[in-house]
């Protein structure tokens, strides 16, 4: 049985891939648990940058 740490040292990754990898996965798992949440923010980005560019414009 394969260990998440020998997994790692077979694909010789250092610490700092090591947490970039932690923390892409914390994050996609957060996302699939919180759809409405980042629904609710995507949509307030695309408004922000929609009035951004307006104001841009004056």
């Amino acid at each position: 049985m394969k260990t998440k740490i020998n997994e790692c040292l077979e694909k010789n990754l250092n610490l700092d891939e090591l947490a970039a990898e932690a923390k892409r996965e914390y994050h996609k798992k957060w996302r699939a648990e919180n759809k409405e949440k980042v629904k609710k923010n995507n949509a307030n980005y695309w408004k922000r940058l929609a009035i951004k560019k307006l104001k841009e414009g004056e």
